[in-house]
């Protein structure tokens, strides 16, 4: 992360969890985030790669963020995500991290150079650590995307030979185990089979050949209701919690309330109703998607953001059904999401069209820095 991008620029970025504190990567460099699938360990590789696996006919190589911040091994849990990061030259690496929690956009006078220890070296994670953020009270550790990915790239030629193993079925072949060790030998039966089965699911969806040269899209996939969504991040400015809303009086009841978000008013709106999905009262969805659209910034309730993906545009799916009834109008595909579908919706058709813009320019839109 060059300090260019922190100067005069907001920068946009996923935050993490791990081992208790809170990570950030830049969005643009975010190609998945995924459950932890089960691994296959390469042959002299360093001691924080714990393997890697097939993502679509594609090889990532996995780092355990953990042990490449110089912090102690901790042991993998079905809970654990994996951040896939892109580099400039499309190679895909795959950080473990604890959980992921939200996309943030932080303005340049936000974030800060990390304190200087006055000594030549003050340990391995300062290596990789390029700034610091201020979230409220809060601080973000902003972990600089091109260190971590340059320490791997070395592993990426090797790893173009365990490319030509791929059997068949696209899944890796097995080496002795006298050689290399199985991944995450401490799992129960059921964890380890959890495993196996993200890692068959991941190489079912079809090869990267089949898709390359063509439109990537970058979505997010979405709770609302008990239905999913997926939403493109073009116009999204942020993810964050919903937090103490204001109610605001003779409003229709697609306008949640208003909420303060770094100084700025922002209009809380329920998008459900143009959806056609069952709306009963005012929605108490516990996430916001900011959202950018013909210059207004607003705040969209949903229940939970579950995943950014990277997906080539021909794998958009037919509508297999319009969700419990609703509307198709903003709708233009389905993305394939584990074993369901998640429908891609227009979300500025929705808020131009759905009137969802009834009402909430009289409560006011920040400019969310």
């Amino acid at each position: 992360m060059e300090n260019s991008e922190t100067q005069g620029e907001q920068l946009s970025c996923l935050l993490f969890e791990l081992a208790g504190a809170r990570y950030a990567v830049p969005v643009a460099r975010v190609f998945e985030i995924l459950w932890l699938p089960e691994l296959t360990p390469v042959a002299q590789a360093p001691f924080d790669t714990p393997g890697i696996f097939n993502l679509r006919g594609r090889i990532v190589t996995v780092v355990d963020l953990n042990l490449r911040l110089g912090y102690r091994a901790a042991r993998y849990q079905t809970t654990n995500r994996v951040v896939v990061l892109i580099d400039d030259e499309e190679n895909l690496t795959g950080i473990i991290v604890d959980a992921v929690r939200e996309v943030r956009t932080f303005a340049p006078e936000q974030i800060s150079d990390p304190p200087e220890y006055g000594m030549e070296s003050s340990g391995r994670a300062s290596l990789y650590i390029s700034h610091v953020a201020r979230l409220g009270d809060e601080l973000i550790t902003l972990l600089d995307e091109d260190r971590l990915l340059r320490y791997t790239q070395g592993l990426h030629e090797q790893i173009l030979e365990v490319n030509a193993s791929l059997g068949e079925s696209g899944e890796l072949e097995s080496v002795p185990s006298r050689e290399i060790p199985i991944f995450c030998p401490e799992a129960t039966p059921a964890e380890r089979e959890i495993f196996q089965k993200r890692a068959k699911a991941l190489l079912r969806a079809g090869t990267a050949d089949e898709h390359s040269g063509g439109e990537l899209l970058q979505v997010a996939i979405l709770s609302l209701g008990r239905e999913l969504f997926a939403i493109e991040l073009d116009h999204v400015v942020e993810f964050t919690d919903v937090k103490s809303p204001t109610l605001v009086p003779c409003t229709p009841n697609h306008i949640v309330g208003c909420m303060n978000l770094r100084g700025e008013i922002l209009t809380l709106v329920d998008i459900r109703g143009a959806l056609n999905l069952t709306a009963p009262g005012r929605s108490r969805g516990s996430k916001l998607v900011i959202a950018r659209i013909a210059e207004m910034v607003l705040g969209v309730v949903v229940d939970e953001v579950l995943d950014i993906l990277s997906i080539p545009a021909d794998r958009l799916q037919e509508i297999p059904s319009t969700p419990s009834g609703g509307s198709r109008k903003f709708l233009r595909g389905a993305v394939p999401y584990g074993e369901r579908f998640a429908p891609l919706m227009d979300l500025a058709g929705v808020i131009l069209e759905g009137g969802i813009l009834t009402g909430a320019q009289n409560v006011g839109s920040g400019s969310v820095k």
